[in-house]
């Protein structure tokens, strides 16, 4: 009981000085102090809401969204040691728009709006880290769109934010208690990690090995078509959708065999690497949900990490070769991505200090699953992600990048490869993916098309425009 009492104390008194912040916050919140006029990495939460609404009914429910998620009430101290001080009440400014107009019109509005929020800065250290605007496009049609920072956001965090609106903005609509699950606090999800980091022969440790076996140098770097001396790192992006009967029967054919469709996208991307960019040594970043103890489940916060994927492809590979490949790597990936990239950059560099850490990864891939719309009442609410935007032509962060989301039914899969526009021409761009959804259509035609060599290497993609 003592013990108890005293442990309660401490946090008490921890919690008056502010709380350790996650392994993962600390990078963002170095180049945050470092860049004290820039701007901040912020996710987007958008969802049509079609039906009736109630204006004010949505204002108290965001605002009891904010007093339950706790890190939505967050600012930081600065570096070196940051902390995350918990703000008692917030007011959260509800913004809203009228934008009824012609249907050109209006989409020009929502695209200006969700391009002005991603570019808004949310000042970590001053708060608050969400902004929330209201645009009536119709009368019984509003997007709502919430800017929170990356910070304290991740992508199942989205999901996590629109179930509790619904249910709260039914409880305040009709005055019934809101349905909701208990939620553990963000910043006990930080102390445990913290922890769990901190012990020399835990599971972190072992991550951590796995991470540097699977990063080993010589990590070998692409042969770009074109590497200018002047860079602009300027991105351009290229859009396609697969049928979604290729797509499933790919899903289908690989289940059997113990692969997932991630897995698959892996390999085919390796598989597109090589044959029009020459790389043999395929290395990956795939977004990690860190999602593993199911009492975080309902808590907002930044629990996602990177995993890498490393695939070995050669002149006498085959497909079913890749695919073990990228399943054992996606695997390790899924169970090392719980430790922080940075931490792995610096562990690697202190055994191996010629390393340079741009060379780590030079593409990443996204698989996500379109959310299902939810009802209160008469009230309609559809999430909305990247692929429902105009792709934005900011910075190129790295050389490539390849999101792909699946949805229900026949519709059409839609897919996007973000690229350096410097190192690339459209034409390449398109050769890639076309390289990516020729693998899948192997996969979806069954295991005797699977022993298939690879087709050959193209080092140009213009014969292929």
């Amino acid at each position: 009981m003592l013990r108890l009492l005293a442990e309660r104390e401490a946090a008490r008194a921890d919690g008056r000085q502010g709380y350790r912040v996650a392994p993962a916050q600390e990078s963002m919140l170095a180049a945050e102090a470092a860049q004290p006029s820039g701007g901040s990495h912020n996710d987007l939460v958008a969802a049509y809401l079609d039906g009736p609404l109630d204006a004010a009914a949505l204002r108290r429910a965001l605002q009891s969204l904010t007093e339950r998620q706790e890190v939505l009430r967050v600012r930081f101290t600065p570096p070196p040691e940051p902390r995350m001080l918990i703000t008692p009440q917030t007011a959260v400014d509800l913004d809203i728009r009228c934008t009824e107009s012609g249907p050109e019109e209006r989409q020009r509005v929502v695209e200006q709006a969700a391009a002005a929020l991603l570019g808004e800065r949310l000042d970590a250290f001053t708060g608050p880290l969400q902004r929330v605007v209201l645009l009536r496009l119709a009368p019984r049609r509003h997007l709502l769109l919430s800017a929170v920072h990356h910070l304290i956001s991740d992508a199942h965090s989205h999901g996590v934010y629109l179930r509790d609106l619904a249910a709260l903005y039914r409880a305040h609509t009709t005055g019934e208690q809101a349905k909701l699950p208990l939620v553990r606090p963000y910043r006990e999800h930080a102390a445990a990690r913290r922890q769990v980091l901190a012990e020399e022969a835990g599971p972190a440790t072992a991550a951590l090995r796995r991470s540097m076996a699977v990063l080993a140098p010589p990590l070998p770097t692409l042969t770009w078509p074109r590497t200018p001396t002047k860079r602009t790192y300027r991105q351009r992006v290229v859009q396609r959708k697969w049928p979604a009967r290729m797509v499933g029967a790919a899903e289908r054919a690989l289940s059997g065999v113990g692969l997932t469709f991630g897995m698959a996208l892996a390999a085919a991307w390796a598989s597109a690497l090589y044959r029009y960019a020459g790389a043999e040594d395929v290395r990956i970043g795939v977004p990690v949900a860190n999602r593993l103890d199911p009492s975080f489940a309902h808590t907002v916060g930044l629990f996602a990490g990177m995993g890498m994927v490393r695939i070995p492809v050669g002149g006498d590979s085959t497909v079913e070769e890749l695919l073990s490949s990228a399943r054992e790597s996606m695997l390790t990936a899924w169970e090392s991505g719980a430790v922080p990239l940075p931490y792995v950059v610096r562990a690697l560099r202190a055994a191996h200090p010629d390393l340079d850490s741009a060379a780590v990864f030079e593409s990443t891939l996204t698989l996500q699953d379109q959310a299902e719309p939810l009802l209160v009442g008469a009230l309609r609410i559809t999430a909305l992600d990247s692929f429902d935007f105009s792709p934005l032509t900011g910075p190129a962060f790295q050389p490539l990048h390849l999101s792909v989301r699946r949805g229900t039914g026949p519709v059409p899969v839609p897919v996007r490869l973000t690229y350096d526009r410097d190192l690339l021409t459209v034409a390449e761009a398109e050769a890639l993916l076309r390289g990516v959804a020729e693998f899948l259509a192997v996969c979806a035609a069954g295991a005797e098309r699977r022993t298939a060599v690879l087709p050959a290497r193209r080092w140009t993609a213009a014969a292929d425009a």
